[in-house]
């Protein structure tokens, strides 16, 4: 899934091996399905992603939720060894990260990156409709409370209520963000509590259209 190039071995390598080496074990079984058919083509196949493009994403939302730990920690491994081996500024971000936290193997990934990659020139940045997910497990209240600048729009109040209690907000600035509307954001740098509106820039919009054009 994530090799460069053809010779790099691949999943099946392995499982081929193995097969020959103890035909039909149980090890065997269990791998053959993952790099057969349709698996097979996502899990044992060199990437046709340029992993080497300024801008690389990955598009989870379509994988059935047996596939959402194995190909997260496929690409986490993908992404530390590039951290270590290429060291220069990178942003790494993260959408709808509270569906991540469900798996632990994946939160404590998370961790181990939140915590290490400035270390190598990189940044994290991790967004979610709902940030009082992060508090349902240690681990999440780790990642929450970790950033050096957090934006926290619009909430409800049972969600503001928990922000609330995280960061030590205020009852004022706890009613601006259930009042907040599209744009409003609460900046949380160290000490600091500042409202703010975030607005897109002409360009972006420009650029949205043309690609949804293609």
């Amino acid at each position: 899934m994530i090799a460069n190039a053809e010779s790099t071995p691949v999943l099946g390598d392995i499982w081929r091996q193995l097969d020959s080496a103890q035909p039909g074990s149980r090890v065997s079984t269990i791998l053959r399905r993952w790099v057969t058919g349709d698996l097979g083509r996502l899990f044992s196949a060199p990437t046709n992603v340029d992993l080497g493009a300024d801008i690389v994403g990955f598009n989870l939302r379509d994988l059935s939720e047996e596939l959402v730990a194995p190909a997260c920690l496929l690409l986490a491994n993908w992404l530390w060894t590039a951290l270590r081996r290429d060291r220069r500024p990178r942003h790494l971000l993260i959408d709808e990260v509270g569906l991540l936290l469900e798996h632990e193997p994946i939160r404590r990934f998370l961790i181990r990156l939140a915590r290490r990659i400035r270390k190598y020139g990189g940044s994290l940045i991790l967004v979610s409709q709902n940030p009082g997910d992060f508090f349902e497990t240690k681990d999440g209240a780790v990642l929450a409370t970790n950033p050096t600048i957090l934006l926290l729009g619009s909430q409800k109040h049972s969600e503001a209520l928990k922000l609330q209690k995280a960061f030590n907000l205020t009852d004022r600035q706890v009613n601006y963000l259930e009042t907040a509307e599209r744009g409003d954001f609460l900046l949380l740098a160290g000490p600091n509590r500042v409202p703010v509106h975030v607005m897109v820039p002409p360009w972006m919009d420009e650029l949205i259209v043309k690609s949804r054009g293609h």
